[in-house]
């Protein structure tokens, strides 16, 4: 049975910023990894929703989706990914 899972939702396109800011370095790792891992220091299991294109299911997180056209939907691409 689950404990704590934590959502990491980074599945945004980074226009108004100018590029996909969860995955540029910030003191030797990705934005994206510093989420991960104080999710994962607090949490039983991790999913992580990224952009459609650049779905990898290598990333350090227990499950990794796809997001949605817009932050609600992969919110809602997240919740469905946790288990029961």
């Amino acid at each position: 049975m689950p404990g704590t899972w934590t959502i990491v939702v980074a599945g945004g396109s980074g226009s108004r910023f100018g590029e996909r800011k969860q995955y540029l370095q910030c003191a030797g790792q990705r934005l994206l990894d510093w989420a991960l891992a104080a999710a994962r220091a607090h949490s039983d299991g991790v999913v992580l929703v990224v952009p459609a294109d650049a779905l990898d299911p290598t990333e350090p997180a227990d499950v990794v989706v796809p997001g949605g056209a817009t932050r609600s939907a992969s919110v809602r691409a997240g919740l469905a990914a946790v288990p029961a």
